[in-house]
């Protein structure tokens, strides 16, 4: 090799390296306008070599699912697929493992559910659970999701790797006849078809998931579950009529909801039994729940006037509301299953509204340690890509607006008397907030705050890290009416730093939300979630 061909060779090699290390730790772009409302697409077809792509070739889609699924499944569900990623621990019930081969969300009879399946939970979600939808992925992208995971989907037998979907095909769906019209007799006829498979059992007699085997009930794993409540709680697969005619016919794999086929109900009864739990079911209450959540992204329209500084401004009332699904980390009873979101902006500031059911206002205070409170938060993602939606990670961080309606004050040191009316401080040095044990701890969310909403960043699960004072550039506040709560946040569309998300008319954010329940004890890492959706910023 001459000299001339060796220094090629070297600068290629370089060339190539320089290349590998820009594209790998330049900084996350930030988001940039986007075209076109209806192709809200915040995935790509997964990350490949530089080198590679330069020459057209493209990974196959096992590895490109690799990819993906390390960015947005792997923390739940475990780089190995085996349901005990590190989120897991905050998660109940635990994340489906995927070496098992039990799939809870199938159309099939023989236990392994189709690509079309797979494809769905990717998409839509599991209700009901902390599994989020990730419609915001391009198809191809859930494509490859969906090869991943059937990939993962093996054991070792005899020192081999056997994958589940090889050894057990899918087949095809179970058939599912026309949505019969749903009047009382159905109904009726359904209540004796409950009887006499004895649904009560389990579900209770009036649906309320308190049958006699609801108490220590398990899955195939060993984790504690609690049969569904048809009344208010979600029903795994979906509330369609369809789809619970399919969680009957099919079952729900790794749980002790046994599939019920055509040999034991037939479509009739099994049309039946499904008006009848849906003539047990309860309308969800709330502001703004008779539109649907379906991945269009949440306008924040320009304003010609003055932004509605306030809950109960009367001007919200004409702004259009958004119905955001959100479902429960850690499953309770009867928890929110929607939040309504209103936005707005005058080409300087913009103001978002979040409201949703509350059960009672009390839950503002909270100053015994057994006490939480309600809490609404707004996520943003820095970069053009969102990543986990567990607040996000080191290459994808995240903005976070936090309201809470009851915030550490001086006030409360006035209240807590009253709740503890025979209480005897002693006198010592520095021992006025003894008495608060978070304060007294150092937790940063105990200290006394001049606002209910406080603005943070993170970059994964326990990496919360609040703005200093002469950062909070987020003003709000909320209500609480009618058995709602009512949470406002207010901020100029310019960023203060690069930390702060950048709203400005014409951009197109990944968003979410969260929401904390006090009645249902939650707190911290315990909430209900939304998936990542797409707040558009009008011109």
């Amino acid at each position: 090799m001459n000299l001339a061909t060796r220094f090629l060779a070297v600068a290629v090699l370089v060339g190539a390296a320089w290349w590998v290390v820009a594209s790998t730790t330049r900084p996350a772009r930030m988001l940039a306008p986007l075209p076109g409302k209806g192709d809200v697409h915040l995935g790509d077809e997964g990350p490949a070599c530089p080198i590679r792509k330069a020459f057209g070739m493209k990974d196959p889609p096992v590895v490109r699912g690799k990819s993906l699924y390390a960015l947005h499944c792997a923390a739940c569900h475990g780089s190995e697929g085996n349901g005990r990623g590190p989120a897991a621990v905050f998660i109940h019930p635990k994340p489906r493992d995927f070496t098992s081969g039990q799939f809870k969300v199938r159309s099939t009879a023989s236990g392994t559910p189709t690509d079309e399946d797979l494809y769905g939970v990717i998409t839509q979600g599991t209700p009901g659970s902390s599994m989020p939808g990730f419609w915001f992925l391009k198809e191809r992208d859930r494509r490859d999701l969906v090869a991943y995971v059937k990939h993962l989907s093996a054991k070792e037998e005899e020192g081999r790797r056997v994958n589940h979907f090889a050894e057990n095909p899918a087949g095809s769906s179970i058939a599912v006849p026309a949505v019969p019209e749903f009047i009382p007799a159905l109904a009726a006829k359904g209540a004796q078809v409950y009887a006499a498979l004895d649904c009560a059992n389990c579900h209770g007699p009036k649906g309320l998931g308190d049958g006699p085997q609801s108490v220590g009930m398990k899955d195939a794993w060993g984790g504690h579950l609690k049969p569904r409540g048809f009344a208010r709680d979600r029903f795994i697969g979906g509330d369609a009529p369809e789809a619970i005619y399919l969680r009957i016919a099919a079952g729900i794999g790794g749980t002790p909801m046994n599939a019920y086929p055509d040999s034991r109900v037939s479509p009739e009864d099994r049309w039946a039994l499904v008006a009848h739990v849906l003539s047990l079911r309860q309308a969800a209450k709330g502001p703004g729940l008779g539109q649907t959540d379906d991945g269009v992204g949440i306008a924040a329209a320009r304003c010609g006037g003055a932004l509605p500084a306030s809950p109960g401004d009367a001007a919200w009332k004409s702004v259009s509301q958004h119905a955001v699904m959100i479902n429960p980390i850690w499953r309770r009873r009867e928890p929110t299953r929607y939040v309504g979101v209103r936005a707005l902006h005058d080409g300087k500031r913009v103001a978002m509204l979040l409201e949703w059911v509350s059960g009672d206002a009390a839950d503002a205070a909270v100053l015994r340690v057994q006490d939480f409170g309600d809490a609404a938060a707004v996520q943003f993602s820095l970069t053009e890509r969102p990543g986990f939606i567990g607040m996000g990670d080191p290459f994808h961080p995240v903005n976070l607006w936090q309201w809470r309606a009851a915030h550490p004050s001086g006030e409360a040191r006035e209240q807590i008397a009253g709740v503890y009316p025979t209480k005897k401080p002693d006198i010592y040095p520095d021992a006025g907030n003894l008495y608060l044990s978070a304060a007294m701890a150092g937790n940063p969310l105990a200290m006394d705050l001049e606002s209910p909403v406080q603005e943070s960043n993170a970059y994964g699960f326990g990496t919360l890290v609040i703005q200093r004072p002469g950062e909070q550039d987020v003003a709000g506040g909320g209500d609480w009416a009618g058995g709602h709560w009512r949470a406002i946040f207010i901020r100029d569309m310019a960023p203060r730093s690069h930390r702060d998300v950048d709203l400005a008319p014409g951009r197109r954010v990944p968003v979410a939300f969260a929401v904390w329940d006090g009645r249902n004890g939650d707190r911290n890492g315990q909430k209900n979630v939304s998936a990542w959706h797409v707040l558009e910023l009008e011109k």
